[in-house]
């Protein structure tokens, strides 16, 4: 040697080298033997540096942790880090004895959302105030949360206090929450008991560490949009509740202060972050203006391809992203109003008919109209509206309140979206799609008429103007 850490990994997975062979490498301290530098680790690509592993022994149990794997993104980077523990006893331990006690203790998967934060000088004011040091350098300040053994984020629930989510920390927990399903890392400046932190109207260093909290959650979706994308309900669900105000911005309350969230609504106007099915059915991110939010029964009950056919653009993977089909956030990608529809409606007219089965499709239109009709409808006895689709298990939603939160969410967009009148879905007679109140209702007796008759009598029975439903 000396050789790089990519060789000496690739060597040992072809069988070339010893697993109990020791080696030392940067950052390594002693020698250890090679199935244990890369048992829950591989090196990083080129220029090749080892693996970052480090081994902590406390009383009787050992942590392993590994920076599994490092992407990079605008902004910032996520890192992949795992911890492996095991009980060790006084007792010298065989190879085989060792290995048999990795296997029987879980691996804990964590990811780790950074960017590099340089406060300004009111704020370094503040630290050196407080600490009585000079500041220096830049900050780091992390989201992080945890994965499941098949590699799926684990949203944090909501307090049964209703306190919020994910804790802050200042390396160790403090008692603070927030109402994002991540916890919060940075360098906080704290209580005496380092429980809470130094009050944010007086402390303009605590103030600037939270208000980088809407650069994490873009970063969130920049790592769902390049990693977690077969994971969408689960990943989308650390984002918090927002509320739209009057003017159409996204703020809410986070420690009791008003934070804006903006910069994600820019982020998804300028960056390919918005989750949208092609015709084939797979996930395609795109840009805010290139996306359309559809109704999720729309989504459920109709292939892509044909709500590509009808609207012209691809639609938001409803099917794909549970309850956060309702979030606030996706007010910023562009909806079905009243307009859109009569635009569309020779397209919607086309569709149908070029449909391999158009009865089927036009019925499968009509029971997605039906479906998102009676979504609309009221909790009865509840005053709320009740969210439509199946909660995602452990995506962090089964509380009260978070459920009470979708129930708001949806609500907002049913008021957004057109009336049920206004929606020209059904296909009559002469190919056409028009709205309800356009459609000729007749008795019974009609069906008894012969076709000839029919034809006699259309337009006239129901009014002028009105259409018949196709026999189809």
């Amino acid at each position: 040697g000396p050789f790089g850490a990519s060789r000496l990994f690739n060597w040992l997975e072809a069988g070339k080298l010893r697993p109990t062979l020791r080696i030392r490498g940067r950052g390594m301290g002693d020698f250890q033997a090679l199935q244990e530098v890369f048992a829950h680790a591989k090196p990083f690509a080129p220029p090749g540096f080892p693996p970052a592993l480090f081994r902590l022994d406390w009383g009787l149990t050992r942590h392993a942790i590994s920076l599994a794997m490092r992407h990079a993104l605008k902004d910032g980077s996520a890192d992949e880090v795992i911890i492996q523990t095991r009980k060790t006893n006084t007792v010298q331990q065989s190879q085989q004895q060792q290995q048999q006690q990795e296997q029987q203790q879980p691996q804990q998967r964590w990811i780790f959302l950074s960017v590099t934060h340089r406060p300004d000088e009111e704020a370094k004011k503040a630290y050196e105030k407080h600490t009585r040091r000079e500041h220096t350098g830049d900050e780091e300040v992390s989201l992080f949360f945890s994965l499941d053994v098949a590699g799926k984020p684990q949203p944090i629930a909501a307090a049964a206090d209703g306190s919020g989510r994910g804790f802050v920390h200042a390396v160790l927990p403090t008692e603070l929450r927030v109402p994002v399903g991540a916890n919060l890392q940075g360098s906080w400046l704290l209580s005496v008991d380092r429980q809470r932190l130094q009050d944010f109207a007086d402390n303009a260093w605590n103030r600037a560490l939270l208000m980088v909290l809407p650069r994490l959650l873009v970063l969130l979706l920049r790592w769902i949009a390049q990693v977690a994308f077969e994971h969408l309900a689960l990943a989308y669900a650390i984002l918090p509740e927002m509320e739209q105000t009057q003017k159409g911005d996204l703020k809410s309350s986070i420690l009791g202060q008003e934070t804006s969230w903006e910069p994600l609504r820019a982020a998804l106007r300028t960056e390919p972050l918005v989750p949208t099915l092609k015709a084939d059915g797979s996930v395609v991110f795109v840009k805010a203006h290139e996306a359309l939010w559809v109704p999720p029964p729309f989504v459920e009950l109709l292939p892509p391809s044909f709500l590509i056919d009808w609207f012209g653009l691809p639609p938001l993977a409803a099917s794909k992203l549970g309850d956060s089909v309702w979030h606030p956030l996706w007010f910023s990608i562009r909806q079905i109003d009243k307009a859109l529809l009569q635009q569309r409606r020779k397209s919607l007219a086309t569709a149908i008919s070029g449909h391999e089965n158009p009865a089927a499709a036009a019925v499968r239109l009509l029971a997605a109209l039906g479906m998102w009709c009676e979504a609309s409808q009221p909790t009865p006895g509840a005053g709320q509206f009740q969210p439509a689709g199946a909660t995602i298990k452990g995506a962090g939603r089964g509380t009260a309140q978070q459920q009470a939160a979708v129930a708001r969410s949806k609500g907002e967009w049913i008021t957004w979206l057109p009336d049920f009148v206004n929606w020209p879905l059904f296909w009559t007679s002469k190919g056409e799609v028009v709205a309800a109140n356009q459609v000729r209702w007749p008795d019974e007796s009609w069906a008894k008429l012969s076709q000839e008759i029919r034809e006699i009598l259309e337009g006239s029975v129901g009014g002028q103007g009105m259409h018949a439903l196709n026999s189809a």
